[in-house]
């Protein structure tokens, strides 16, 4: 079983992941789901009202009424260069309520200098532990001037080193009375993930990549309906140092490949479903990046010489399609290890992928009362798929991402490989622990063991079970040795 999506609350701030009874997977891997923990809530202000997208409660900084309204960036579709202080009351710094924690700038927003004498956000900062820190643009200025509709995503300029979330907020998740239309369980933004690198780089992101984690009210999604653009660092990034700047809207198609690809003079890699970034003097390239060229057919079939045929590669290789950031994000060693480690915590749920669903489950796995994603009548939310998807948040926040109706048919874990492989997927790159991903520690490369935290933390972790520790670990190790890739350090929990 797994645990629940970290939730967040409209009105408290917390970061809990409450565990629920645990239950045998299959009769290989035991693992626990949990009840859908809280994450951080509140009611964010910014901007003079405007509500943060990360759905935090942040403490904010540098509100006001939007400046600039002649549109002296119209023809670049800019949403704020930084250069006049006029908009600086567009920005705001935001964070969660962690006692101790420290951002700056604090107090009224202001640019920060660069050394060609120009001027970009720069925020820094630690100490914040459930859902971390950020800084946000609204984007009420530039839609005195500009035609949204019209626009296929953003662009940016930035550099840290830093790991960043994206989020684009609609009307559809602000609650009402913050002039939003979300009745309940509102600040579920639309949101993709970049890692930047230590050199300011162009980063191009597309509307297609925006997708709500599925914890919270479903809301559609429309470029023309962005109010805000949030650039947030996550609990498990701190300490923080990161730069924003030439915030633009793009009208280009997004390109027809996945993630990744050269990187532009002086610049750094884009990040993944993006043009990858040039830096000073850099071009935007359209990358080639493809599933296969991270793990083919052939590895796919070495992992898994024994597998239930209903596990094709050609359903993992669908489902990737899906999620543009898995397994595309950094340089070739890091997807590598990535894929490993998605596959060797796959191979510990399911036998190696022998096993489709739960062996003798222990009960329909109904939270009853659940109002946002109640049990449909005569089904059951046992474990199922790659990753053992289980109890009926789970299905429902998932197949609000996917776009499929799990809740009333949560068979279709076991009988679509495609849809099994997007459960496993979409539980990877959304269910949070400490903050993190499992995609995230990937990322990042903070080590394998991490993601069984995140997958199984409670229960196999801190001495649980070091057996199922053992195997995952060794599967890990396994694939990393067939993709020729070395797999790091801090490989245990």
């Amino acid at each position: 079983m797994k645990f629940a999506p970290a939730l967040r609350s409209t009105t408290v701030v917390t970061s809990l992941l409450i565990a629920a009874a645990a239950s045998c997977t299959n009769g290989v891997a035991t693992t626990d789901q949990g009840n859908p923990g809280g994450g951080s809530g509140g009611a964010p202000v910014a901007n003079g009202g405007a509500p943060v997208a990360n759905g935090g409660a942040p403490v904010t900084s540098g509100g006001g009424a939007p400046g600039n309204p002649d549109c002296p960036g119209a023809a670049a579709y800019s949403i704020s260069d930084l250069e006049q202080p006029s908009q600086y009351a567009l920005w705001s710094t935001s964070h969660d309520a962690t006692a101790g924690g420290v951002q700056n700038p604090m107090g009224a927003f202001t640019a920060s200098q660069l050394p060609d004498g120009h001027y970009a956000v720069h925020t820094s900062g630690t100490g914040f532990t459930t859902w971390g820190a950020g800084v946000a643009v609204n984007t009420s200025a530039a839609k005195k001037c500009l035609d949204f509709s019209k626009f296929t995503g953003i662009k940016f300029r930035a550099k840290g080193p830093a790991n960043l979330t994206i989020a684009a907020q609609v009307p559809g998740v602000v609650p009402v009375a913050s002039g939003g239309t979300c009745a309940d369980n509102c600040y579920d933004s639309h949101k993709t993930s970049i890692s930047v690198g230590a050199d300011f780089a162009e980063y191009t992101l597309y509307w297609s990549q925006f997708q709500q984690a599925g914890w919270g009210t479903p809301a559609a999604f429309s470029g023309s309906a962005v109010t805000l653009i949030d650039f947030e660092v996550g609990a498990g990034d701190m300490p923080f140092d990161f730069w924003i700047d030439d915030v633009a809207f793009t009208d280009q198609p997004p390109p027809t490949t996945g993630a990744g690809g050269a990187t532009g003079a002086g610049g750094t890699t884009g990040g993944a479903g993006a043009p990858p970034s040039g830096g000073s003097g850099g071009a935007i390239v359209v990358p080639s990046h493809q599933f296969s060229d991270v793990l083919t057919e052939a590895q796919f079939n070495q992992m898994f010489p024994n597998r239930n045929g209903f596990y094709t590669y050609a359903g993992l290789a669908a489902a990737a399609a899906k999620f543009p950031l898995f397994a595309a994000i950094g340089d070739a060693a890091t997807q590598k290890r990535e894929v490993a480690a998605f596959l060797g915590n796959v191979a510990r749920e399911t036998g190696n992928l022998k096993f489709i669903d739960e062996l003798s489950p222990q009960s329909n796995y109904c939270q009853s009362g659940n109002a946002q994603y109640p049990c449909a009548a005569g089904q059951d939310y046992h474990g199922r798929g790659p990753m053992q998807i289980s109890w009926n948040y789970n299905y429902g926040a998932a197949g609000a991402a996917l776009g499929a109706n799990l809740l009333a048919n949560p068979g279709l874990v076991s009988s679509d490989a495609t849809v099994s492989w997007e459960t496993a997927i979409w539980f990877w790159m959304t269910v949070m622990a400490g903050g993190r991903t499992a995609h995230t520690v990937m990322v990042q490369n903070a080590g394998f063991g991490l993601t069984i935290n995140v997958i199984n933390g409670n229960i196999e972790c801190n001495g649980g079970n070091s057996e199922a520790v053992n195997q995952r670990v060794n599967a890990y190790k396994s694939f990393c040795a067939l993709l020729g890739v070395d797999p790091g350090a801090n490989l245990t929990c």
